[in-house]
């Protein structure tokens, strides 16, 4: 269950439209009411559901690639339109929104007792569901639930033929 929201928030649009601030809210309009004593013309980008514990996970996966820290929540993306497909993709539809965890390929090879090669051939054949997020230095994302799935589908036993 979700407690409340992670956001983006541009903090001055008008001369910086791609210097943001990224974080966790139980209200997102609330935070950036409160925002607004320092950057009055300070807007709401967007807002995902999410748990508190995955904010800091979320930050640093979105802002890996092409985004330059100014402070500890503050950054200048390259480009706020990835920027925001990067979050739709980690947040608009997956673990952290559905109350289920998001793993990464080594999260995935341990619990499968494989290697992490493995791991990557499976992604790379379609035989396990996940997304790439950011390119290589991010790399791919697993549902939990997906890979409950593929452990106990055809594919794993069909693999391990």
């Amino acid at each position: 269950m979700t407690d409340g929201s992670f956001y983006i928030v541009q903090l001055v649009p008008e001369l910086s439209p791609n210097r943001v601030k990224l974080g966790w809210a139980r209200n997102p309009a609330l935070r950036l009411r409160q925002h607004k004593t320092s950057p009055p013309t300070a807007r709401l980008v967007r807002s995902w559901p999410c748990r508190k514990s995955e904010e800091s996970r979320v930050i640093s996966a979105l802002t890996r690639r092409g985004c330059q820290a100014i402070s500890t929540e503050v950054f200048d993306a390259t480009n706020l339109t990835t920027l925001l497909a990067s979050a739709d993709a980690l947040l608009g539809e997956c673990a952290v929104a559905k109350d289920e965890r998001l793993l990464t390929v080594r999260d995935v090879a341990q619990r499968a007792r494989v290697s992490e090669k493995t791991v990557r051939r499976w992604l790379r054949e379609g035989k396990l569901h996940g997304r790439m997020l950011g390119g290589t230095k991010i790399g791919y994302r697993v549902l939990e639930s997906d890979l409950q799935r593929f452990l106990l589908g055809p594919e794993r036993r069909e693999d391990q033929a």
